[in-house]
Protein backbone atom coordinates (compact mmCIF):
# COMPACT_ATOMS: atom_id res chain seq x y z
CA UNK A 1 0.00 0.00 0.00
CA UNK A 2 0.95 3.59 -0.84
CA UNK A 3 2.21 6.00 1.03
CA UNK A 4 2.52 8.79 -0.70
CA UNK A 5 -0.55 10.12 -2.54
CA UNK A 6 -1.09 12.50 -5.60
CA UNK A 7 -2.96 15.26 -4.75
CA UNK A 8 -4.59 17.78 -7.08
CA UNK A 9 -7.04 21.06 -6.80
CA UNK A 10 -10.49 21.13 -8.73
CA UNK A 11 -9.41 23.48 -10.85
CA UNK A 12 -6.67 20.99 -12.28
CA UNK A 13 -7.45 20.03 -15.71
CA UNK A 14 -8.15 16.19 -16.67
CA UNK A 15 -5.03 16.70 -18.95
CA UNK A 16 -3.10 17.56 -16.05
CA UNK A 17 -3.93 15.26 -13.74
CA UNK A 18 -3.49 11.82 -15.76
CA UNK A 19 0.10 13.97 -16.32
CA UNK A 20 0.69 14.10 -13.22
CA UNK A 21 -0.54 10.31 -12.51
CA UNK A 22 1.69 8.35 -15.37
CA UNK A 23 4.78 10.75 -13.70
CA UNK A 24 3.97 9.20 -10.07
CA UNK A 25 2.71 6.46 -11.38
CA UNK A 26 -0.69 6.37 -9.59
CA UNK A 27 -3.78 4.78 -10.48
CA UNK A 28 -5.59 8.04 -8.37
CA UNK A 29 -5.77 10.98 -7.35
CA UNK A 30 -7.14 13.13 -4.05
CA UNK A 31 -9.16 15.92 -4.81
CA UNK A 32 -8.52 18.32 -1.99
CA UNK A 33 -9.81 21.89 -1.32
CA UNK A 34 -7.67 24.88 -0.34
CA UNK A 35 -7.35 23.97 3.31
CA UNK A 36 -6.55 20.20 2.16
CA UNK A 37 -9.58 18.60 2.91
CA UNK A 38 -10.44 15.44 1.05
CA UNK A 39 -12.95 16.32 -1.43
CA UNK A 40 -13.30 13.22 -3.21
CA UNK A 41 -10.73 10.75 -5.10
CA UNK A 42 -10.69 10.54 -9.11
CA UNK A 43 -9.23 7.09 -10.63
CA UNK A 44 -8.16 6.64 -13.55
CA UNK A 45 -11.64 4.36 -14.21
CA UNK A 46 -13.51 7.34 -13.76
CA UNK A 47 -11.47 9.18 -16.37
CA UNK A 48 -11.77 6.18 -19.36
CA UNK A 49 -15.87 6.26 -18.53
CA UNK A 50 -15.94 9.79 -19.16
CA UNK A 51 -14.48 9.27 -22.87
CA UNK A 52 -10.88 10.38 -22.26
CA UNK A 53 -7.92 7.76 -22.72
CA UNK A 54 -4.81 8.36 -20.60
CA UNK A 55 -2.06 8.28 -22.55
CA UNK A 56 -0.06 10.88 -23.68
CA UNK A 57 0.36 9.81 -27.91
CA UNK A 58 -3.46 9.93 -27.92
CA UNK A 59 -5.54 12.55 -29.51
CA UNK A 60 -9.09 11.53 -28.12
CA UNK A 61 -10.16 14.00 -26.21
CA UNK A 62 -13.74 12.81 -25.21
CA UNK A 63 -15.80 15.89 -23.51
CA UNK A 64 -12.74 18.21 -24.65
CA UNK A 65 -10.70 17.14 -21.31
CA UNK A 66 -8.08 19.78 -21.81
CA UNK A 67 -10.70 22.22 -20.08
CA UNK A 68 -12.54 19.40 -18.11
CA UNK A 69 -11.38 20.13 -14.57
CA UNK A 70 -11.41 17.42 -12.08
CA UNK A 71 -14.56 19.15 -10.09
CA UNK A 72 -16.61 18.27 -13.17
CA UNK A 73 -15.28 14.55 -13.52
CA UNK A 74 -16.13 13.65 -9.58
CA UNK A 75 -19.06 16.08 -9.45
CA UNK A 76 -20.53 13.69 -12.65
CA UNK A 77 -18.61 10.19 -11.09
CA UNK A 78 -20.93 11.03 -7.67
CA UNK A 79 -24.13 11.11 -9.68
CA UNK A 80 -23.54 8.31 -12.29
CA UNK A 81 -23.20 6.05 -8.78
CA UNK A 82 -26.77 7.28 -7.45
Amino acid sequence: MSKHYVKVTPAFTIKETTRLMQEKQQSCVLVVDNEDFLEGIVTLGDIRRKGYEPNENSHSTGENSSTLDVCTLLISSLQSES
